[in-house]
């Protein structure tokens, strides 16, 4: 007899042995477990809940969460890194350096961003320090660089 709920083991001759299957291990949460895939915020919690199965660690949803809300602030301070470009004056003649250090300046921010959202995951930083800290520190440094800029 097949039975979606019980597995028999047809490897014993003496005696079959019946193993009940778990009702709540669907063929679906299975997939969930294996396939990694982009998940929603809802799907996060409802895993970070324990309501659903995951693969994943607690610090792991938590981080990917808090990268998702402050996207925003983070497309703003990649903007704010090339605001200094718009103090190079027009039709000046001379060549500066300015575009090449606000590139530089932005490639640090991605990489130092994203070592320290990979040690969030990792659960090695806690999950605010890792989403904030990179946001915050390079925030006040363009803040700094353009008052210094203003100041000339």
């Amino acid at each position: 007899m097949i039975s979606p709920t019980h597995v028999e083991l047809l490897d014993t001759p003496a005696q079959p042995v019946r193993l009940d299957w778990p009702d709540t291990l669907t063929p679906g949460y299975v997939m969930q477990i294996t396939v990694s895939l982009t998940q929603s915020i809802g799907t996060m919690l409802a895993e970070q809940n324990d309501t659903m199965p995951s693969s994943q660690s607690p610090s792991f949803f938590i981080t990917e969460i808090l990268g998702r809300i402050m996207l925003p602030v983070t497309f703003a301070v990649m903007l704010l890194l090339a605001v200094p470009v718009v103090y190079i004056p027009p039709r000046a003649g001379t060549r500066s350096w300015l575009p090449i250090w606000c590139l530089g300046a932005g490639l640090l921010f991605v990489v130092f961003q994203g070592l320290l959202r990979a040690l969030g995951n990792a659960g090695t930083l806690p999950s605010l320090m890792a989403i904030f800290v990179g946001i915050l520190i390079f925030i006040l440094g363009v803040i700094t660089v353009l008052l210094r800029i203003e100041e000339r």
